[in-house]
């Protein structure tokens, strides 16, 4: 009887079109980066009636953010462009699906800068989960500053020179080899430049225990073939659709 009952819902039209959600499926791992940015990732957020862009390096966790005049491509550009001056044209930039980074103005610059656009998937903005934890911590900044009255800048630099968990050091040491001076009192010896090791390593055993708790319920996805009949789900009404899948991406999801 629990088989017929089984049988039954499956084949239920309505049944199908109000089923729950997937369960989450476990996280893609990405490339540990090797070398200081190497690989960023960037996001756009608004906070009390401003918009900002954010940049964060993988490697170091060392972040910036800049208030837009306006949401266009060229400004959006404009910044991006101030920080590779300063740091270096990075090998991969990650983002979301934002009409400012899938134009073609921002394609052109992927292009004559050459570095490598990639974009999380769309309605996953899980994906760029670096860039979305770190407009959290800039939130959280601009709140505290603007309650307080004090510096963001300041409070940013004493961000920037605060060393992280698992070992790692502060992102200023990561991305330039030193600390950086503060209105904190310290010795000149840790202004000193010095080569940082086992950086890759340290975020490497970050990235397991991350996705140890991440993983927790999640199941390995199914693997589909072209031309196979499945039910995808409408993002914004959550109900569910027959449709063929057309092709395999990448294998993985």
């Amino acid at each position: 009887m629990g088989s017929d009952i089984q049988e039954l819902i499956d084949a239920c039209r309505i049944c199908q079109i109000h089923q729950r959600d997937n369960v989450k499926q476990t996280i893609v791992p990405k490339e540990t980066p090797s070398l200081p940015f190497q690989r960023v990732a960037s996001d756009l957020f608004h906070f009390k009636g401003k918009d900002y862009i954010l940049i964060v390096n993988s490697y170091s966790g060392f972040f910036d953010f800049k208030e837009l005049s306006e949401l266009s491509s060229q400004i959006m550009i404009a910044k991006l462009k101030e920080w590779y001056a300063v740091h270096g044209v990075p090998r991969v930039l990650e983002s979301d699906n934002g009409p400012q980074y899938s134009s073609g103005e921002f394609q052109k610059f992927a292009k004559n800068w050459d570095f490598d656009h990639n974009t999380s998937s769309p309605c996953f903005s899980r994906a760029n989960g670096l860039a979305e934890r770190y407009v959290q911590t800039a939130k959280t900044i601009l709140k505290k500053c603007a309650e307080d009255e004090s510096d963001v800048q300041l409070a940013l630099l004493h961000a920037r020179n605060t060393p992280r968990s698992f070992g790692l050091p502060a992102p200023s040491e990561r991305l330039m080899g030193k600390l950086l001076r503060t209105n904190l009192p310290t010795t000149d010896e840790n202004f000193q430049p010095k080569v940082i090791s086992g950086v890759p390593e340290a975020l490497y055993e970050q990235w397991k225990l991350q996705k140890q708790y991440a993983d927790r319920g999640a199941l390995e996805p199914n693997i589909y073939q072209p031309g196979e009949p499945v039910l995808l789900q409408h993002q914004h009404t959550k109900t569910w659709r027959p449709v063929t899948v057309m092709q395999c991406v990448d294998g993985r999801r």
